[in-house]
């Protein structure tokens, strides 16, 4: 069926009315030309694979129903899709390639977690700088968050890619030695939550932000980066560095943390 965002709204929202709906099944997630319509005029005309709009519509029905208080499944397909993207063919174009080169957890974090963030614009130019980054790091991101000196930090001064900047740099790293230096992994950053055995995503992304920034000398100008759904973003890009982390079905993903799950993922 051809349906747009808004016909989903008020079809939900027909059906709390006159039917006190308190649960919705989405069965087959798929894109319609007014769905299509709608998105283009949204990303400013520009034009957004078939998995982006996907994950922007599953995002919007999981808005849509916590704005109800009713509770949402969706049982979500990529179409053709899936088998054009899940493939190490991908990986050479995509940030993803970046963490690709290295072998070690940590190491695949930071580079991962740093490509994700830098995840927008032009693509060539996202791999320039990271590959850049990855460089200036000695292609060893664990070992120079950890034991770099004035020197080493001296050698970032300059990094710049669109608005992230040189003092948004060394607070990542900042903040990277913090937490490596109490926890073995990066995941822990994600479950700073009070009850794991009832884990949503929503909670962990506010509780990581919070953490994220909890260093006393964080800048202001550096938050900006870091999105959270408690102001309504759908945090796309640190959605994308959870997936690389944790699906382990996928040809192009790491799938190398364990607490948190595949079917916790927006």
């Amino acid at each position: 069926p051809d349906f747009s965002l808004q016909d989903v709204e008020n079809k939900i929202k027909k059906n709390i009315r006159e039917h006190d709906v308190k649960y919705v099944f989405h069965d087959y997630i798929h894109t319609s030309l007014k769905i299509l319509e709608e998105i283009t005029k949204r990303s400013g005309g520009v034009h957004l694979r078939e998995d982006n709009i996907l994950f922007m519509l599953s995002t919007r029905l999981k808005d849509i129903c916590n704005q109800h208080g009713v509770f949402i499944m969706l049982a979500t397909q990529l179409n053709a899709y899936f088998d054009q993207y899940n493939h190490t063919d991908f990986i050479v174009k995509d940030p993803i390639s970046i963490p690709r080169q290295f072998t070690v957890q940590q190491d695949i974090e930071i580079a991962g977690f740093i490509a994700a963030i830098l995840a927008w614009g032009n693509r060539t130019a996202i791999l320039n700088s990271c590959n850049k980054l990855m460089t200036l790091m000695d292609h060893a991101p664990f070992d120079f968050v950890m034991n770099h000196t004035a020197q080493d930090l001296k050698k970032l001064e300059g990094f710049v890619y669109r608005t992230f900047n040189t003092t948004d740099l060394y607070y990542f790293i900042a903040f990277f030695q913090h937490h490596y230096s109490n926890y073995d992994s990066l995941e822990s950053a994600f479950t700073r939550v009070d009850d794991l055995e009832n884990f949503n995503m929503y909670d962990a992304l506010i509780a990581f932000k919070n953490y994220f920034f909890s260093l006393e000398y964080a800048p202001d100008r550096t938050k900006k980066h870091i999105a959270s759904p408690i102001k309504n973003s759908t945090c796309k890009r640190i959605n994308m560095f959870l997936r690389w982390m944790v699906r382990k079905d996928s040809a192009i993903d790491f799938g190398i943390w364990d607490q948190i799950q595949p079917k916790d993922l927006i």
